[in-house]
């Protein structure tokens, strides 16, 4: 004697589907967590460039130099010579775009 099924087959479906739909949430969140991990670590001026967009490398680097970033907070120095290696972090560098300019200075 066959079993009788727990659910009709238009319950199964639905409930397929809120779960397909789950899981896509899911993926959603944890690329987020992955990207937001990410710019929370210092990279190099060209992966940061890349990241942000809109923004060559010489620039970051120039604001570096000039000391409109903050060291620490927004980059650092990785070099032990005369020429500067720096690395910078793209959340910090993206909030501080995203002040206002008269404000930059306290970001």
């Amino acid at each position: 004697m066959p079993k009788k099924p727990l659910l009709k087959e238009t319950e199964r479906d639905v409930l397929i589907r809120a779960l397909e739909a789950n899981a896509r949430a899911l993926l959603l969140v944890a690329e987020r967590l992955k990207l937001e991990a990410s710019e929370n670590q210092y990279v190099s001026l060209k992966a940061a460039s890349a990241i942000l967009g809109g923004i060559t490398s010489a620039a970051l680097r120039e604001r570096c130099k000039d000391r409109r970033f903050t060291y620490g907070v927004h980059f650092i120095d990785t070099s032990d010579g005369d020429r500067p290696n720096y690395l910078v972090k793209p959340a910090a560098l993206r909030k501080y775009f995203e002040t206002d300019p008269a404000e930059r200075s306290t970001v």
